[in-house]
């Protein structure tokens, strides 16, 4: 499906969804969640949160799906994207004095292998987000948008208010920046 195609598709669902579609919500929600999901994932210390945040955006995207307006010149998706960044700089805001990233991960002598894959993970996603808490916050906003969720630069542009071009640069920028601190960065990806 082109991108042009997604967001029609997009809108009509958004307009059934105003009208009390809850199934079209339901759409919008499958349609969307994966992506504001990861967007959350790598900007938070845990999965829990990061579903817990998630959770809230659609919460709030269902609760002001009446304010939403395509003639605002934001597509949708930007829209609840922007809505996920406020809930992520909210949830920071609260707990600024509290938080702290989880660095020592304990592994038991007699650990399954998936067991062992999720604490892998868990320690690769640990590395990544420090690497990408280390980089100018709009260089790891755009790459996570690019790369974890998956956005179009022409969306990731308008979530971030800045033209395509400024995008493009953040991204190269934030990868060369990333390389410095992980050198095998696209194996993250």
């Amino acid at each position: 499906m082109s991108q042009a195609d997604a967001d029609l598709y997009i809108d009509g669902l958004v307009k059934k969804a105003q009208n009390d579609d809850i199934e079209a919500f339901s759409l919008l929600y499958d349609e969307l969640l994966d992506p504001v999901y990861k967007f959350c994932f790598f900007r938070v210390p845990t999965k829990e949160l990061a579903e817990d945040i998630a959770s809230d955006v659609f919460l709030t995207v269902w609760n002001k799906l009446d304010t939403y307006s395509k003639n605002s010149g934001v597509k949708f998706k930007s829209w609840v994207f922007r809505i996920a960044q406020n809930k992520i700089i909210d949830f920071f805001r609260k707990n600024k004095d509290t938080l702290e990233l989880k660095e020592d991960i304990f592994i038991e002598d007699k650990v399954s292998k998936a067991e062992f894959n999720k604490v892998e993970n868990d320690f690769l996603k640990i590395q990544l987000q420090k690497a990408l808490n280390s980089i100018a916050y709009t260089q790891s906003q755009s790459l996570i948008l690019k790369y974890f969720s998956q956005l179009e630069n022409s969306e990731i542009a308008e979530i971030m208010e800045k033209s395509e071009t400024a995008v493009r640069i953040l991204q190269s920028r934030g990868l060369k920046n990333l390389r410095k601190q992980l050198p095998n960065f696209e194996d993250y990806i």
